[in-house]
């Protein structure tokens, strides 16, 4: 009976691995989480976040590799109310493609407000975006390598009485930002 009962058991672990995923997966907002930031935060590195057209009224903080990928970047928003940074990688090996990004905020320092921040990071591309109407600047790349922007577009001329700079910094030359 107990080698019976063993030999259940180890069946029953090589089946739960056999079903765990080995690869990564595509979470899907909303219909998997409400906000990208939540499919963020839970999705390991490597995934991949599929944000379906809609304006998402949020900030989005990247920590880890991953694609943050829109369905159509003229209709798939992410606006950040003209506060703060819109969208935030301090991670390596990220892929931002497909999306609006605007609302970045006004403030100043060394790492400033805009519509899309890449931080200390390395390898990361931005790709098929749109990045406008934000108070500052579009892209900001501080302190980091091997940035890749193409295929993107943005304003340019200001954007309106309170968004003056909203493609300032396009790309930066601090390090590493490339056009491709």
């Amino acid at each position: 009976m107990s080698r019976l009962l063993g030999r259940g058991l180890g069946i029953a672990s090589v089946a739960l691995l056999v079903a765990l995923p080995l690869w990564p997966a595509t979470l899907t907002v909303p219909d998997d989480f409400p906000t990208i930031q939540q499919a963020v935060s839970v999705a390991p590195s490597g995934d991949t976040i599929y944000v379906r057209a809609g304006t998402y009224n949020e900030h989005v903080t990247i920590t880890k590799a991953l694609t943050l990928q829109g369905e159509d970047r003229a209709t798939t928003v992410i606006d950040g109310g003209g506060s703060g940074k819109t969208v935030i990688s301090n991670a390596d090996y990220v892929t931002v493609r497909g999306l609006t990004i605007t609302g970045g905020g006004a403030a100043e320092g060394p790492i400033q407000d805009a519509g899309l921040v890449i931080q200390n990071a390395s390898n990361n591309v931005i790709e098929d975006c749109v990045i406008t109407a934000n108070d500052l600047n579009g892209l900001f790349v501080y302190q980091s390598s091997s940035t890749t922007i193409r295929g993107c577009t943005r304003p340019t001329a200001p954007c309106g009485p309170t968004r003056q700079h909203c493609g300032r910094c396009w790309p930066l030359s601090t390090s590493g930002a490339r056009s491709g």
